[in-house]
This record gives structure tokens, C-alpha cells and sequence, in this order.
């Protein structure tokens, strides 16, 4: 299929890939003919059937017990791609504004004690406390694993009174993970612990970390082995983080339970 490639630019696994390839050659199949024809355990074919859904790449029609999945034409995927660009190319101008004043808007944010600099492992828990103190209800964000763990004596016991804490304010989080390989029970999706979590697009790198929560935008690095973040509280920054975050979320494939 000549459009092959833009399902990888779009984010889609490779089973779900394998799953859009057999139904466009096959046509309108079953679900036992998907997951038979694709040589995929009935649980994953059923979850990529879910996702491609969801980006409007399959339509189903029937009773559940006997739906029928249809294929979108692979020229849909080129409009796809297109609005995916567009989106980008307008998130990047945004972001390009404020980069280009960089010096200016600091300042100002300095001044006007919008920037909270947090270090080490006490400054971890500062920014953990951070994301559920406020009126908001959802956290976004995309954390490599390696630069958020920072564990200290209690840490266990901490972030499971945190999360408590956190489910008790009613908030919600989404999380944008790095890989796949081996995550514990904390970084899928947790319907118990008001948490959604998906695989971040491979065509997407990226070295820090970023959260939002409210009218705040966190960034987070490491420095020295330390832990380093920089809490921001403006609103036209979250706007645009979140823009970018939504954009990416809808690309990603989400991780769920064993």
C-alpha cells in the first residue's frame, strides 16, 4: 500500500497497522476474521479495532456480538496526515513567538513572580504538590521515567498517600509515556486512580519533561543527577503546551491494565 508509511507518521502501532492493512485488502470483515486473518490474539485485535476507531480510520456497523469493520479508502489518510501537519505547524509558530521573546518574557515572569524554580528531592515533592493544589481537574503530562524518578526514605509511602490525595481532589491525569517496556502498575491506565495513560509517537522525541495543570506549565530536567524543574504560571504558555499535548494524545496508543 503506497500510504503505508503515513500510518507510522500518525502514530499507529504496528498491530494496528497490520489490523488496517487486512481489513483494505480484505473489505468489511468480522471480528474473529480480523484477528484470525492478522494472527493476533483476540484481545489485541479487538483493542486496535478500538483505536483505529477512534481516528476514524475504521467504521463498524451491527450488533456486537455480530459487527461487521469496515476500512476506511487509504487516500483518507492523506487528509489525515494533513490536518496532523497543519496542527503542528500552527502549535510550532506559538511556541517559535514566545522563544523569540525569551529574554523579555522571563524577565517579566521574574518579576512579576509567575516562575518557581524547584531542585533535588525536596523540590520533587514541591512539584508533585504543585499539580493537585487549585480548582483544576486534569493534569497533563509527558515524563520520561528516568528523570522523574527521584526516590528518597519514604517515597513509597509518599506517592501512595499522594495519589490518594490526588483521587480524593477529584483529579485526573493523563500521561504520555516513552516506551513501552516493561512499566508498572502505576504508569497504565489506572481507572481507580482517575489515570489514563498512552505510548508516546515514535516520531516525537523529546529529552525533558512537561506537565499542565490549571493556568501552570512545569518543564523538568535533570542537572548534575538532580532533579530540576521550573514551574511557569501563564496562561498563553498552557494554552499552547496543552495544544501540543492534545495533538499528540490523539496520536498515541493507549497502555492498558494486564
Amino acid at each position: 500500500m503506497k500510504n503505508l508509511y503515513l500510518l507510522e507518521e500518525i502514530g499507529l502501532t504496528k498491530n494496528e497497522i497490520d489490523v488496517y492493512v487486512f481489513l483494505t485488502r480484505k473489505g468489511i470483515s468480522s471480528g474473529p476474521e480480523v484477528y484470525k486473518g492478522t494472527s493476533l490474539d483476540k484481545s489485541s485485535a479487538y483493542r486496535s479495532l478500538k483505536e483505529l476507531e477512534k481516528r476514524k480510520l475504521v467504521s463498524s456497523s451491527g450488533e456486537s456480538r455480530n459487527q461487521k469493520f469496515e476500512a476506511v479508502s487509504p487516500d483518507a489518510l492523506l487528509e489525515l496526515f494533513s490536518q496532523k501537519k497543519q496542527a503542528f505547524e500552527s502549535i510550532e509558530k506559538g511556541v517559535k513567538a514566545i522563544i523569540d521573546d525569551l529574554d523579555g518574557y522571563v524577565e517579566k515572569s521574574f518579576k512579576s513572580n509567575n516562575i518557581q524554580i524547584l531542585t533535588g528531592k525536596s523540590g520533587y515533592r514541591l512539584w508533585l504538590e504543585n499539580r493537585i493544589t487549585g480548582n483544576h481537574k486534569l493534569v497533563r503530562e509527558m515524563l520520561p521515567y528516568e528523570i522523574v524518578q527521584v526516590e528518597f526514605d519514604d517515597y513509597y509511602e509518599y506517592i501512595n498517600s499522594y495519589i490518594k490525595r490526588r483521587v480524593g481532589n477529584g483529579i485526573h491525569i493523563k500521561t504520555l509515556n516513552f516506551t513501552t517496556d516493561n512499566p508498572d502498575h502505576l504508569d497504565r491506565t489506572r481507572p481507580d486512580i482517575f489515570k489514563e495513560a498512552r505510548t508516546m509517537p515514535s516520531n516525537f522525541p523529546i529529552t525533558g519533561g512537561l506537565s499542565t495543570w490549571g493556568t501552570k506549565t512545569g518543564f523538568v530536567s535533570k542537572k548534575d543527577g538532580q532533579f530540576l524543574g521550573i514551574v511557569i504560571d501563564e496562561s498563553l504558555v498552557t494554552e499552547l503546551c496543552n495544544a501540543l499535548f492534545d495533538t499528540l494524545w490523539e496520536q498515541s496508543s493507549e497502555i492498558f491494565p494486564d
